[in-house]
């Protein structure tokens, strides 16, 4: 009985370390202009490791669009750094710079 309850214990610690194992976030930090599904110019904020992947993420994302509730992103446009920020899109800039984060 003892050593059951031994192997028991040993065996939930094991279960609970894996589970409390969480990876670290990515260092990148990405602001992503999109067209929405409804064709607006939105933005998607996305902490990624690299650029290609905000571009993945940002296109599964609901995207923050003037005027309204988040709407679905349909089409990424570009993905910048979030400390450079500067869309080649005047529109995704315009939007970028009236938003209240």
């Amino acid at each position: 009985m003892r050593k059951t309850a031994c192997v028991f214990i040993f065996a939930l610690s094991a279960v609970s370390a894996a589970v409390l194992a969480q990876q670290p976030m990515p260092d990148g930090l990405f602001a992503c202009h999109v067209l929405t599904s409804d064709e607006r110019d939105g933005l998607v904020f996305v902490q990624a490791a690299s650029a290609e992947r905000a571009r993945q993420v940002a296109g599964e994302s609901d995207a923050l669009v003037a005027g309204s509730p988040r709407v679905a992103a349909a089409k990424v446009i570009e993905c910048v750094p979030r400390v450079e920020a500067e869309f080649k899109s005047a529109a995704a800039n315009a939007l970028l710079e009236n938003l209240i984060l």
